[in-house]
């Protein structure tokens, strides 16, 4: 298997078959590491690739020991059919129906990933928890359905305001979080103030009323934990932050405490604060 993703032969191999091999094969590589001595056999069908052009591709990428099984129709749409639906299934497993974020189960799974991550590659994770403010309240007042539609707009808020490899998941009723690789606390923090000024600008109808809401957001990092970090920790962390906005009147994002006595986690380098002036100067 080529460590490189070559062009293939001018004009035999739609690019978007190219770009799609490049990502299998790219996947298949870092199973391939991680698991050691395991081997692995990859079948997926590509529709419409001629057997001359899988030739010309196959030499060009040097997979020639790829093994190719063709396929009659019938065969072919079956097995689409089958892996379209396993597609399906995973993400059902994997997000909640009402809002299309990551679930709890998969936020575990990512958050425990990424610290791991972080801690091998010595960079930071951020996390931020997210609460609806007096959302019991919208329930009572205008109906669970209103309830869902509030749920629902927080979760595309947050799915238009976070990076392609961020995780934002809802993970309770009322409660979500986002999972931040490699970005600091304060860039965490600018982000999730971002997200409160935004959604706290939308307005909702109820019962013939209109009505807007906020939530309280507390933030989290790797680097404010003491000893070595844990999903569990960084959890715990963020969730003080988030109680300590709630007791302070709800509406505000607040970082963690850092229990670390090296120097004051509040002290923001040159970089940071241009950074910090140039998001002021857009709001």
């Amino acid at each position: 298997m080529s460590e490189e993703i070559r062009k293939p032969p001018a004009g035999d191999v739609p690019s978007d078959l190219l770009q799609e091999l490049a990502s299998v094969v790219d996947l298949v590589q870092q199973a391939t590491r991680a698991a050691g001595k395991t081997e692995y056999a990859v079948i997926r069908p590509v529709h419409g690739l001629e057997p001359e052009a899988w030739a010309q591709l196959a030499s060009a990428q040097a997979l020639e020991l790829w093994i190719t099984v063709p396929l009659r129709p019938p065969q072919a749409e079956a097995l689409r059919t089958i892996l379209a639906e396993k597609e399906r299934l995973a993400f059902q497993r994997d997000h909640d129906a009402l809002t299309g974020l990551s679930n709890r189960g998969m936020f575990d799974r990512t958050l425990a990933s990424e610290v791991d991550r972080a801690i091998r590659s010595h960079t930071d994770l951020s996390l931020v928890m997210i609460d609806l403010d007096h959302f019991k309240k919208v329930n009572d007042t205008y109906g669970h359905d209103c309830g869902d539609r509030v749920l629902a707009r927080l979760g595309q808020v947050l799915k238009t305001s976070v990076r392609s490899y961020d995780t934002a998941a809802r993970v309770g009723g009322e409660e979500f979080a986002v999972v931040l690789p490699a970005t600091p606390s304060w860039t965490a923090l600018i982000l999730a103030k971002r997200i409160l000024d935004t959604f706290r600008k939308e307005f909702f109808d109820g019962n013939g009323s209109h009505f807007n809401l906020s939530f309280s957001a507390g933030v989290s990092s790797v680097n404010l934990l003491e000893g070595k970090p844990t999903p569990s920790l960084l959890m715990k962390t963020a969730d003080q932050a988030l109680y300590a906005a709630k007791n302070k009147g709800r509406n505000q994002v607040l970082p963690a405490e850092s229990k670390k006595s090296t120097t004051a986690v509040g002290l923001v380098h040159s970089q940071e604060k241009l950074f910090l002036f140039e998001c002021k100067g857009m709001e």
